[in-house]
């Protein structure tokens, strides 16, 4: 964010996406596993938006959570319907505090997808 701050002078829109990270059944899923799926997700998310309130987007910036509608509607896997809950949960109130600063905050909800990489193609 620093870099970008000093090449462009600001963050106009700042977008948070992250790839689902374990899609395994949740009595599966270790304590390590879990707390990891929902650092990088959630806490992840907030980082970012800190970073790029600090480097300008406040004022007239747009920052986009991209989500799933898993974080709508509950299905499986369980881990990641529930950190996309959450990231939905931050969108919301975040764009509350924001609003008087002049910055508009939303989440776009992507449809489920085929799954990729370690459980096949």
């Amino acid at each position: 964010m620093a870099a970008a701050d000093k090449a462009f002078g600001g963050v106009d829109v700042l977008v948070n996406k992250r790839r689902p990270g374990y899609l395994s059944r949740l009595r599966k899923v270790t304590t390590l596993r879990s707390e990891s799926c929902s650092m990088s997700t959630t806490y992840g998310a907030v980082d970012m938006i800190k970073a790029g309130c600090r480097a300008g987007v406040l004022g007239s910036g747009h920052i986009v959570n991209i989500s799933s509608m898993t974080g709508l509607v509950a299905t499986r896997p369980t881990l990641h319907s529930s950190t996309k809950f959450a990231l939905e949960a931050v969108t919301e109130a975040l764009a509350t505090e924001v609003r008087p600063l002049g910055v508009k905050v939303i989440a776009i909800e992507r449809a489920p997808s085929a799954p990729t990489g370690r459980r096949g193609r």
